[in-house]
């Protein structure tokens, strides 16, 4: 990139988009976030990996330098009956979803959040960061050497528009940019549903939480695959007790089948796509999927899956 600041539109504000969007900021040039969801989200019970990549990018990006993940040794498998049978020793560090994204919003934007309640001050060389939330992107056109993003302001109707000497898609798996440019690339169902929920540390006592000790613990049989790990609490504590012990349940659907378009049908009746948010799933059909899970998966599973509060 030259040395001549710039105008820079990422389009989507998720992890991926305002991680770029802090490297972009601490070279010198404006960046400007348009994203459809709003500024303060949700984190839909998501635990996930920080792998090597995200350690090297935040070891050298964050400055609040506070701790963020849990540690595992690596994967323990089990069987139903939850003994303890291979094991593979892979260390990681892991994390949520929610704790990543309001440590990259401080970093990016200077938002003071319960994860993150003292964003760390502008550095001098910064460019100007905007996080414009409730924008949903409409066109990218490019003429001249200029980028032009048009947009529509989800609360207001109105839209609008921005020039850009650059713009990153970050608009995540149903990217309106990757359709424009790349229009014959499409994304197959990849023939399974997934489920997930935390349940609070401190509700689990015996085996479920020893199997959940320093470890992603991994239970699959015909047509499922689960594992779970522990992640930091809702408000970020990686103190024990405070923690989260979190799942994601892989079972087999296909698209065509009527089960799948029942998953897909919220609680007030509305059709999903991708994904359902949490607290919206039918009752029925998580009480469906329940006990099919009771019979089929890991006791310390089936343990967590009965305390779920919202899957």
């Amino acid at each position: 990139m030259e040395s001549k600041q710039k105008n820079v539109v990422i389009v989507g504000g998720s992890l991926a988009g305002l991680m770029q969007g802090i490297m972009i900021k601490r070279l010198g040039h404006d960046v400007h976030v348009l994203e459809k969801a709003a500024s303060l989200r949700a984190g839909q019970a998501a635990g996930i990996t920080a792998g090597p990549e995200v350690q090297a990018f935040l070891d050298r990006f964050d400055l609040t330098h506070q701790p963020y993940s849990i540690p595992a040794l690596g994967v323990q498998m089990i069987n139903k009956e939850s003994q303890k049978t291979r094991f593979f020793r892979r260390p990681m560090q892991m994390t949520a979803w929610s704790v990543l994204y309001y440590r990259l919003r401080a970093n990016f934007d200077g938002l003071a959040s319960e994860l993150c309640p003292e964003p760390p001050r502008h550095s001098v060389g910064d460019g100007r960061a905007i996080f414009d939330a409730l924008k949903e992107v409409t066109d990218v056109k490019y003429a001249h050497s200029v980028v032009t993003v048009q947009y529509q302001g989800l609360s207001t109707g109105q839209n609008g528009e921005l020039k850009a000497d650059m713009v990153v898609a970050a608009d995540g798996s149903n990217s309106k940019i990757r359709r424009a440019v790349l229009p014959g690339v499409e994304r197959p169902y990849a023939g399974y549903v997934a489920w997930r929920g935390t349940v609070p540390e401190r509700q689990v006592w015996g085996k479920p939480r020893e199997c959940f000790s320093g470890n992603v613990i991994v239970f699959q049989c015909l047509d499922n695959y689960i594992l779970g790990y522990t992640i930091p609490g809702r408000n970020g504590s990686l103190e024990p007790g405070d923690r989260l012990l979190n799942y994601v349940w892989y079972s087999k659907c296909p698209e065509t089948s009527p089960d799948y378009a029942k998953i897909m049908t919220d609680k007030d009746g509305q059709q999903h796509h991708n994904t359902i948010p949490a607290g919206k799933i039918h009752p029925e059909t998580w009480a469906a999927q329940k006990l099919y899970g009771a019979t089929r998966l890991a006791s310390v599973f089936v343990e967590l899956i009965e305390k779920t509060g919202d899957p």
